[in-house]
């Protein structure tokens, strides 16, 4: 992706593959943490549906149960998402 790493080029064909060079390249940390922070916003806007149709219907038990804080996380773990993958 960003930097490959963990494999050689050996006549155009790769060879000496190395999984945990590749998983642990220089880039990585910086993917993780986009990522991470893009896995709570995605959770939190699952969460913030169903908080729109509790809204709606209060007596569904469903939704009571997902929504709450979430929608909070989300609004706070969107610019630091936003700004980890620039």
């Amino acid at each position: 992706m960003n930097s490959p790493a963990g494999f050689k080029m050996v006549d155009g064909k790769i060879a000496d593959i190395d999984p945990i060079a590749a998983m642990l390249n220089p880039a990585s940390f910086h993917e993780v943490v986009h990522m991470t922070l893009a896995a709570f916003v995605a959770r939190s806007m699952v969460a913030a549906i169903h908080a729109f149709f509790l809204l709606r219907n209060r007596k569904q038990p469903f939704s009571s149960s997902r929504a709450g804080p979430r929608p909070c996380v989300a609004c706070s773990s969107m610019p630091f998402a936003i700004l980890s993958g620039t």
